[in-house]
């Protein structure tokens, strides 16, 4: 429930003053990601690793960018392998664009 209420009020930040087009600080966001997820994450016994590349400046709405990144984390702790289980956000640039990575351990999707 508490994890609910904290979408909704993320969605609900969209609609306020966090729809600023701002400088992104990439740290700053996984550093609130990672602390909004800590006791599930601790729980489970993940280990949450950050790789952040120079990165050029990059303008984009903070709380939109938490949203998506805090889905991309909630899915990978639900489908976390029990057995020493990893999540790394890694970021970097790319040619023109940055590049936005979560990866885990975890069973993944089957291929067809």
């Amino acid at each position: 429930l508490d994890k609910m209420l904290s979408k909704l009020q993320s969605v609900s930040a969209v609609g306020a003053a966090e729809t600023v087009f701002r400088q992104i600080h990439f740290q700053t966001e996984l550093d609130y990601v990672f602390d909004s997820f800590k006791e599930e994450l601790l729980a489970k016994g993940i280990d949450f690793r950050t790789e952040i590349t120079s990165i050029s400046k990059f303008k984009s709405y903070p709380a939109i960018l938490r949203i998506i990144l805090s889905n991309l984390v909630e899915n990978a702790i639900h489908f976390a392998t029990p057995l020493n289980p990893v999540i790394t956000v890694s970021i970097y640039d790319s040619q023109q664009n940055v590049v936005i990575e979560v990866r885990d351990n975890g069973e993944g999707i089957r291929p067809e």
